[in-house]
């Protein structure tokens, strides 16, 4: 009879413990810091490096949307290539940032910013239209993005910059393609449509692109690539779900495979 009372009463201390337990764990946070603006009401922060310097945009007292940096509790606004408007995307160890702005004459073009200075990285040209979006940026300092095609300039495909020189990636039979991520083997990730009018996630290297499939859906992106080959982004499957995907080394040339 003691022995049975006792275990009644260490079960319900337990669970009491249990209760008690749980709320502490759920009302727990991480610190949060206002980063501020440059003036305006409204500011975002798109990336971040391991040195904790913080990029993104926000709004001026002027009413603009720039650029900035963020770093030991400034905010610098880092312009733009001439026009009213700009947002940086994506930082790397040294520093040197990656996005776009507007120009002068209107156009939007991918910059690098770099010692105070922003840069315009070009377009591939074409008659009627011209732009450039710049979204990562790897310690190599290589850029990728997308990037209007000439003639038309209505098609955009997946572009690597690297030491003034803007390349145009190509696609998987499709119009259009768009670099999101870069490892520092350069190795590139996005997706690109298909000849068939699908969209996939890509993984390009060498100077080819290749096709990484879906989960038996007819869409899948890849948004990021680590220094080991292993790519992450989502896919739809047979019954239409958006799911998370993770693509490891070994089934790169795998396309209907995300197990690894």
């Amino acid at each position: 009879m003691k022995r049975t009372m006792r275990k009644v009463v260490l079960l319900t201390i337990a669970v009491a413990a249990l209760v008690v337990a749980q709320p502490a764990a759920a009302s727990a946070q991480l610190p949060i810091i206002d980063l501020g603006t440059l003036g305006g009401t409204f500011s975002d922060a798109r990336a971040i490096n391991e040195r904790g310097q913080v990029v993104g945009e926000s709004t001026t007292a002027s009413g603009e949307v720039h650029a900035f940096l963020w770093q030991d509790g400034t905010l610098t606004d880092l312009g733009t290539l001439g026009g009213d408007r700009s947002e940086a995307a994506g930082i790397n160890e040294h520093g040197q940032v990656v996005g776009s702005s507007q120009t002068a004459s209107g156009e939007e073009h991918a910059f690098l910013w770099q010692d105070g200075t922003m840069s315009d990285l070009g377009t591939l040209g074409g008659a009627f239209f011209a732009a450039s979006f710049a979204f990562a940026i790897n310690n190599r300092g290589q850029v990728v993005g997308d990037v209007s095609v000439p003639p038309s300039g209505h098609d955009f495909h997946a572009f690597l910059w690297q030491d003034g020189t803007l390349t145009d990636l190509g696609t998987l039979g499709g119009d259009d393609s768009s670099a999101r991520a870069i490892n520092e083997r350069g190795q590139v990730v996005g997706e690109s449509t298909t000849a068939t009018g699908e969209e996939h996630a890509f993984l390009w290297q060498d100077g080819t692109m290749s096709d990484l499939g879906t989960l038996s859906g007819d869409q899948s992106e890849a948004n990021g690539i680590n220094n080991r080959g292993q790519v992450v982004g989502g896919s739809t499957t047979a019954t239409g779900d958006f799911h998370a995907v993770l693509w490891m080394k070994c089934c790169l040339h795998s396309p209907s495979r995300s197990d690894g």
